[in-house]
């Protein structure tokens, strides 16, 4: 039993760690990234673990990207009506 309670764990463990990788990939460069994860090796892993459990998800990633870019295209907007005036 006690066994298997370790199995879960590695796994939960693993499941976090992988897609904490991925999420480092999604947000900086790959270069960045592959060199980070080679030269700071328990730093970078012991990060993207924390990105996997707390990290934002690639939804609301694109939803704030949104936001700020329609916020963008208001104040543009407003600058122009601005310069018309």
């Amino acid at each position: 039993m006690e066994n298997i309670v370790w199995i879960l764990a590695a796994l939960f463990f693993l499941y976090w760690l992988i897609l904490g990788i991925f999420r480092l990939f999604r947000r900086y460069h790959v270069l960045l990234v592959i060199g980070y994860l080679v030269f700071l090796t328990p730093i970078a892993l012991l990060h993207a673990f924390f990105l996997g459990i707390f990290g934002l998800s690639n939804d609301e990633l694109l939803r704030r990207e949104a936001e700020q870019e329609a916020r963008k295209q208001l104040l543009i907007e407003e600058e122009r009506q601005k310069l018309k005036d």
